[in-house]
């Protein structure tokens, strides 16, 4: 290999790499998903909580967040599953004819928050209602609601002033956030601190590093190769 073609490729290599950017984000909903737990784990609902019967013992999730068009990344309730209804409901008694549903309403992390609003606590409830009630009727018997069109806009207050907003889907994946958390007085994951930094596999400097490094390489084999020549 001549020295013009291995310098060539070596410019070539090194500005791919130099070139490279991070991907362009994702754009997105941010709203109020809904949640069942099916076999000890977080299902997103397939069907709208005003068609879905509940029984007792059901465990019902409501996450705030922000979901990819695509639905690839929704963030979960962050509650054990397996757990959920004993710690919510395990107190509780229904009378005849009654049927408790654990409800745990999940307001999510404080970076995905409209503008000028606190995310609130999460709040678990146990709601009791009449045997062939809906998860719709489950959820308006412990919150308030704002619905549009048969949309749940805002569960007790939060948020304020928008439905359904579009915005771009945060660096981090929501999706990967631990499932525990987080019944009163028990402290936050790390995953789940806002303050924590972005982990990205396009990091601009990580490029930069890298690119350098190949560069000098293919500069060093292409040194030894002329020597040789």
């Amino acid at each position: 290999m001549s020295a013009r073609v291995v310098l060539t490729t070596c410019l070539l290599a090194a500005l791919v790499m130099l070139g490279a950017g991070p991907a362009q984000a994702q754009s997105g909903y941010r709203y109020w998903s809904f949640w069942q737990v099916e076999s000890n784990q977080w299902r997103y609902s397939q069907i709208g909580p005003a068609s879905l019967p509940v029984a007792d013992g059901d465990v019902h999730g409501w996450r705030f967040g922000v979901s990819t068009q695509d639905g690839s990344i929704a963030p979960k309730p962050r509650i054990d599953p397996t757990e959920a209804f004993e710690a919510i409901c395990g107190s509780v008694s229904a009378g005849p004819s009654e049927v408790r549903v654990a409800v745990l309403i999940d307001s999510g992390q404080q970076d995905i928050a409209p503008s000028g609003q606190q995310a609130p606590a999460p709040q678990p409830a146990c709601a009791v209602v009449p045997e062939g009630s809906t998860g719709a009727t489950a959820l308006s018997s412990i919150a308030e609601l704002r619905v549009s069109d048969g949309f749940i806009c805002a569960i007790n207050g939060y948020p304020s002033g928008e439905c359904a907003a579009s915005v771009e889907v945060p660096s981090t994946s929501q999706s990967q956030e631990a499932d525990a958390i987080l019944l009163a007085d028990e402290p936050m994951n790390a995953t789940d601190d806002p303050a924590a930094p972005p982990v990205s596999g396009d990091n601009p400097v990580a490029l930069i590093i890298g690119g350098s490094v190949i560069f000098a390489g293919l500069v060093a084999a292409w040194l030894v190769q002329r020597r040789r020549t």
